[in-house]
C-alpha cells in the first residue's frame, strides 16, 4: 500500500459515508484503518477488502486510537481523517505525488455540507440539532445532500501565544504565500498526512496530551522544530463537517475545558520551553519565520525569547552555542527595525553597547556572552564587548568609570582577541553588567529633514560616531526590497549575501516586515521615490564609514566586498557584473554602471540621497502625480550617482569603477523596477562591450543557477 487513511471513531453516524466517499475518489494504492473506539458504527461499514475496521468496547481515546491504527498501517504514508469529511477525486495520488520526506501535507479545506432537515411540507433547515420544523412545527427528518461547499476554503494557520488554535487568512496576502504548494505554520487537526517513519520517529499523536486538543499544533510543532515543513496543497482539498452546533450535533468526543487546558499545557512545556529532545529549532524561530502572527504581540515575542535566553547554556544545539541571537519587530507603525532584547528583557537598539557599566573586578564567563560566527551578539545585539586597544595579552587594564564612560565597543569582531573562544577565558566586569540602551530609533517620513531622529526629536548623533582602533575603516551593507521578489529567489540571494560580507552590518530597508539582519520597514508602495528613501532610511541607520548597495535580486561574492574606496568624494561602481535572464538562463555581460554593484563613503551617499529625495518629491507634486513626464525626470536624473550630467543631475562628484576577481550576478526578471534590455539596439548610448553567453564566470552555467534559485 503507499497510503493508509487512519480514522479514530466514536460515535460517528457519517463514518461509513466518509469511507464510501474515500473509495469512490481514491486513485492510489490507498487502505483505511478505522477504530470504533467504544461504539459499533451505526449505520454499519460495509464489508471491503481495502478496509480495516478496529473495535474497542470501551474508548481508548483519539490519540490512541490513531496510534493503534498506524501500527499495523502497511502503507509509507499516513494520513489522519476525521469520521465526518469528504475527499476531492484523486487526492491520495495528488499528496503522494508532491510529497517530500521530511513535510506535513494538507488539502484544502473545504465545509461540508452533510445534510438538511426536512419536513413533510417540503420545508428545510441547515444541519444543526434535531428539532421540529422551525415554519410549521411538523417532525423533520434527515436528508443526505453531501457537497463540498467552495467558500470558504481555508489554506493557512497559525497559533498564538496560549496557545490556541488560529486560521491564519492574513498570511494569504504575503508574497512568499505563492504557487500551488504553501508553507502553513500550524493545523486544523481533522486531516494531516506524512510519512509513516517520521509519525513513528517524531513521536506523533502523543498520549499524554489526552484524547483530544492541541492536535494541530502538536503535528505543526513537531514537523517544523525538528527541520521538517507544514505543507499546504492546493491542487486537492478535502471537506470537513463542522459539528458545534450542541445538542446531538456536537463534538464525536468528550472535551472539557479542562482537557483542553490540559493539552495548551502540554504545548508549552515542551514546545515553548524547548524541551523536546528531537527539535533542532528554538519555538521562536517558527515564531519569527511567520511573523507578525495572529495572536502574538511584541511583548509575547519578547517574553518568549526572555525564557529562551534563560536555558539557552542547557540546550546549545538550539542556540548557536551559549546563548540567543533573536530579535523583535517593534510595534511602531511607521518603524519596524530591528528591536533586540538584553538579559534582563529590556529593549534596545543596536549599536547600543556601552562601557560605562563594564568596569570592575567581578568575573563573569563565556556564558554571558554569546560568540556568532566572527560576532558577538547579546541577544540581537552586535557588538565587540570591549574595545580591541583595551585588551592587553587577553586581560582588560583597570580603567576607571569616567575612562570607560561613552566608549563604544562596536567596531571588532571579538573572534581577533586572544583566547576569547576559550570557555574557560573570564573577563572582568561588574556583575549583572548589560548593554546599554540608547534611545529608540523612529523614521520622519518627511525626509527634506534629518531622516533618523530619536524619540525626543533631537538628532540621534550615535549613528555618526564610531570608536575605531588605528582608524580601521567600517564597511556597512545596505539592502533594499520591494517585498515583490519571489520568495525562493531573495532567500538565495540573501543566503549568498550573509556568506560574502565577511560579517560586516546588513541593515534590510523593507516594505513590508522580513527577518533580515537589521530591518528597517516604511510603509510605502512600490515606486522611483520609494526606492530612493528606503536607500536614504538605510544610509542613516548604518553607522559605517563605506557602505556597499545590495539589492534583493542580485548574487554577491564575497570578493566584491574586498574593495576600498581610494577617494572620499566619489562614487565607485563594480563593472565585473552579468545579467542573468529568467527562466531560461541566458547570460548578458555589458559596459556601465549599477547601482546594486555601488561603494561610497556613508556620508558622500546621504548628502547625494537627502537632495534627490528632495528633488524628486519636488518634481512629483509640481507635475501633479502626472506619470509619463515624471517617468523622463527620473530617466534624466539617473539612478547610478555620479554617472550623469544632466541639469537635472543630483550633483557632479563623479565616479570610477572597480573590477572585482569573482563577479555579481543581477538576476533579471518580470519584476524588477527598471526596464530589462537584452538587445543592443534597447540603448540610447550604446555599450562598447558586449558578450552573450550561457556561462558566468565562476557562478557556472545560466539555467543550472536557475534551477538552484527556483
Amino acid at each position: 500500500m503507499e497510503l493508509s487513511i487512519l480514522i479514530p471513531s466514536r460515535c460517528e453516524m457519517f463514518l461509513a459515508k466518509t469511507i464510501e466517499d474515500i473509495l469512490e475518489h481514491s486513485e492510489a494504492q490507498t487502505e483505511i484503518i478505522a477504530v470504533l473506539d467504544g461504539e459499533w458504527a451505526d449505520p454499519p461499514v460495509p464489508q471491503n477488502e481495502r478496509v480495516t475496521l478496529l473495535h474497542y468496547p470501551e474508548s481508548i481515546g483519539q490519540r490512541a486510537a490513531c496510534n493503534v491504527a498506524a501500527r499495523i498501517a502497511t502503507g509509507k504514508y499516513l494520513m489522519k481523517l476525521d469520521a465526518h469529511c469528504a475527499v476531492a477525486q484523486g487526492f491520495d495520488r495528488v499528496l503522494i505525488e508532491d510529497m517530500q520526506p521530511d513535510w506535513t501535507q494538507v488539502p484544502i479545506m473545504r465545509n461540508l455540507w452533510v445534510f438538511n432537515w426536512k419536513c413533510p411540507n417540503g420545508h428545510t433547515r441547515y444541519q444543526g440539532i434535531s428539532g421540529p420544523c422551525l415554519e410549521c412545527k411538523e417532525p423533520t427528518e434527515r436528508e443526505i445532500v453531501w457537497i463540498s461547499k467552495t467558500n470558504p476554503q481555508s489554506l493557512s494557520y497559525c497559533f498564538d501565544s496560549e496557545p490556541h488554535f488560529n486560521y491564519f487568512n492574513e498570511y494569504k496576502s504575503r508574497p512568499e504565500f505563492k504557487g500551488d504548494l504553501t508553507e502553513t505554520m500550524s493545523l486544523q487537526g481533522s486531516c494531516w498526512m506524512m510519512t509513516k517513519e517520521k509519525y513513528f520517529e517524531l513521536g506523533m499523536n502523543d498520549e499524554s496530551w489526552g484524547s483530544w486538543g492541541s492536535m494541530g499544533i502538536e503535528v505543526a510543532c513537531r514537523t517544523w522544530l525538528s527541520g521538517g515543513q507544514v505543507i499546504c496543497n492546493h491542487k486537492t482539498y478535502y471537506s470537513h463537517c463542522f459539528r458545534t452546533a450542541g445538542g446531538n450535533f456536537s463534538f464525536p468526543y468528550p472535551m472539557s475545558q479542562r482537557q483542553a487546558e490540559h493539552a495548551k499545557k502540554m504545548a508549552r512545556d515542551l514546545f515553548f520551553n524547548n524541551k523536546w529532545d528531537k527539535q533542532i529549532h528554538p519555538l521562536s524561530w517558527l515564531i519569527k519565520k511567520f511573523w507578525p502572527i495572529k495572536g502574538w504581540t511584541d511583548e509575547d515575542l519578547a517574553k518568549l525569547l526572555k525564557s529562551e535566553s534563560s536555558i539557552a547554556h542547557l540546550r546549545p544545539e538550539l542556540f548557536g552555542g551559549l546563548g540567543v541571537v533573536s530579535v523583535i519587530p517593534s510595534a511602531m507603525a511607521n518603524h519596524t527595525s530591528s528591536m533586540p532584547i538584553d538579559r534582563s528583557g529590556e529593549q534596545v537598539t543596536a549599536p547600543a553597547m556601552s562601557l560605562s557599566e563594564l568596569p570592575g573586578s567581578s568575573p563573569i564567563t563565556l556564558e554571558n556572552v554569546i560568540p556568532v560566527g566572527d560576532k558577538l551578539k547579546v541577544i540581537g545585539v552586535t557588538a565587540s564587548l570591549v574595545t580591541a586597544d583595551m585588551v592587553d595579552n587577553g586581560n582588560i587594564p583597570s580603567l576607571t568609570i569616567g575612562e570607560r564612560s561613552n566608549q563604544q565597543g562596536i567596531h571588532q569582531s571579538m573572534n581577533t582577541i586572544k583566547n576569547f573562544v576559550d570557555p574557560n577565558f573570564s573577563v572582568p566586569m561588574i556583575e549583572g553588567a548589560r548593554p546599554n540602551p540608547t534611545p529608540a530609533i523612529v523614521v520622519n517620513l518627511n525626509l527634506g529633514e534629518n531622516p533618523v531622529q530619536n524619540i525626543v526629536g533631537e538628532s540621534n548623533s550615535i549613528h555618526n560616531t564610531s570608536i575605531r582602533p588605528n582608524d580601521k575603516i567600517d564597511k556597512g551593507i545596505l539592502y533594499y526590497t520591494d517585498n515583490q521578489l519571489d520568495p525562493s529567489i531573495m532567500k538565495a540571494c540573501q543566503e549568498q549575501l550573509l556568506k560574502s560580507v565577511n560579517g560586516y552590518r546588513i541593515v534590510s530597508v523593507s516594505l513590508q516586515p522580513i527577518y533580515f539582519e537589521d530591518n528597517i520597514v516604511l510603509p510605502l508602495e512600490r515606486g522611483y521615490l520609494t526606492l530612493f528613501k528606503q536607500i536614504l532610511v538605510g544610509l542613516e541607520e548604518l553607522n559605517t564609514d563605506i557602505v556597499f548597495m545590495a539589492e534583493h535580486d542580485v548574487l554577491y561574492s564575497k570578493e566584491h566586498f574586498e574593495f576600498i574606496p581610494p577617494e572620499h568624494d566619489k562614487y565607485y561602481y563594480n563593472k565585473n557584473w552579468w545579467k542573468l535572464r529568467l527562466p531560461d538562463g541566458h547570460c548578458l555581460q555589458h559596459d556601465g554602471a549599477q547601482t546594486s554593484g555601488l561603494c561610497a563613503y556613508r556620508d558622500t551617499l546621504i548628502k547625494h540621497y537627502k537632495q534627490r529625495v528632495i528633488n524628486t518629491e519636488k518634481m512629483w507634486n509640481e507635475l501633479g502625480g502626472n506619470t509619463h513626464p515624471f517617468r523622463s525626470f527620473i530617466r534624466d536624473q539617473g539612478f547610478e550617482p555620479g554617472t550623469h550630467h544632466r541639469a537635472v543631475s543630483v550633483d557632479n562628484l563623479g565616479f570610477e569603477y572597480w573590477d572585482s576577481p569573482v563577479p555579481i550576478v543581477d538576476i533579471r526578471h518580470n519584476g524588477n523596477l527598471t526596464a530589462n534590455r537584452w538587445s543592443i539596439d534597447q540603448f540610447r548610448r550604446k555599450p562598447k562591450m558586449w558578450t552573450e553567453s550561457d556561462t558566468i564566470p565562476y557562478w557556472g552555467k545560466g539555467i543550472d543557477i536557475v534551477r538552484r534559485l527556483t
